[in-house]
């Protein structure tokens, strides 16, 4: 069994979308809350020179105790509810202590993106004919439900995101039927100018979004001339979110399909371990790193390895695939980024940067 989730959108009446701002308001009061309890007593501690207390799950149930006795109106939320809140919470700092990950960060109020989870206790929530019932809400319409839920549903997240409502239904699920051995094995190298290159000398194209990038930059800049908060601003604000959702999904959809195409054709998939993050922070690429969503590529492509039952081998971060020639081996260590092809010295061959890369990502290890 794996569990599995699938994302719908959902169009609200108006006490349904009081319901779920409501929620969504209440899991953020409860969070913040409970980081700022942390860092305050954290504070005092550091102050006075005594030991804060440990963070762990008794701790964080005292101080949700306290905010139900304090706070009465978040207790309009079942206890479940509330408890599905403060879990992330004990997580960030779990890995704020012990992982070396970020400081545990406050949830905005205006973030373009938000989320609460609900869990399934007792069966309250069921999906029938395309429609989900959960008691506090009623039945909501799914769209574009494909029959897909067979299993027993865990929770549900209601989600907002760029103005958009969506509920996601994570249940579990038996593992579907592998794809057919093929025999083959590939090595990908990620890249902007071509998104995808192949060692077998296959390639997938960069997504052109010229033009709704193009409109997406236009309303950008009529947003910073409208006043905050006043009709014009929500108005330009829901057009500029209509045009990132269509972007997105423009960009999921083709991700989805050149994804599972080279799962399907391939049994053994190499690629490298990409450090975004510090890849990002160099200003004369990260536009374009941005808009090529490497990572979600990746993402893709690694997890139907897991489910389809083929094999996702990931390369070490800082292997140099670009410098070594995959024909005698020579490696150039004064390769720069701008040079799309080099010839190598030792043997003469004339190499094209990102197919070599590939070749020798599919070779590491042999």
């Amino acid at each position: 069994m794996v569990y599995m989730s699938c994302r719908h959108r959902v169009y609200p009446n108006q006490k349904q979308e009081s319901l779920f701002k409501q929620y969504l308001g209440h899991s953020r009061f409860i969070h913040n809350n409970i980081i700022g309890e942390i860092e305050y007593n954290r504070h005092i501690a550091n102050l006075f020179h005594f030991r804060a207390p440990y963070v762990n799950l008794k701790y964080m149930e005292s101080i949700f105790n306290y905010l139900r006795e304090w706070y009465p109106f978040i207790n309009d939320l079942d206890i479940n509810t509330m408890q599905a809140c403060y879990k992330p919470v004990l997580q960030a700092y779990d890995n704020f202590f012990k992982r070396g990950f970020g400081h545990p960060k406050f949830k905005k109020r205006y973030k373009s993106s938000q989320s609460v989870k609900i869990n399934n206790i007792n069966k309250r929530i069921r999906v029938e004919k395309g429609k989900l019932y959960w008691k506090p809400l009623g039945w909501i319409n799914l769209k574009g439900y494909r029959s897909e839920i067979t299993g027993k549903i865990m929770h549900i997240k209601l989600q907002l995101k760029n103005s958009q409502w969506f509920i996601i239904v994570v249940y579990d699920s038996p593992l579907p039927e592998p794809f057919p051995k093929t025999g083959k094995e590939v090595g990908i190298d990620l890249g902007v100018k071509t998104l995808a290159t192949l060692s077998n000398r296959k390639a997938k194209a960069t997504l052109k979004l010229n033009e709704i990038e193009a409109k997406i930059k236009k309303t950008q800049k009529d947003l910073k001339r409208k006043e905050h908060g006043s009709e014009h601003y929500k108005k330009t604000l829901k057009t500029l979110h209509n045009h990132i959702n269509k972007r997105n999904n423009i960009k999921r959809e083709y991700y989805h399909k050149i994804s599972k195409d080279i799962v399907k054709e391939y049994d053994t998939i190499k690629m490298e371990n990409l450090n975004l993050k510090e890849m990002i922070l160099d200003r004369d690429y990260s536009k374009g790193l941005y808009r090529a969503s490497l990572g979600m590529l990746k993402n893709m492509i690694k997890y139907k390895c897991e489910l389809y039952g083929k094999t996702f081998i990931e390369v070490p971060q800082y292997y140099p695939s670009s410098q070594y020639c995959h024909i005698c081996g020579y490696r150039n260590t004064e390769l720069t980024i701008e040079e799309r092809e080099w010839q190598c010295p030792q043997c003469g061959a004339i190499l094209d940067r990102d197919l070599n890369a590939a070749i020798n990502i599919l070779n590491y290890g042999k």
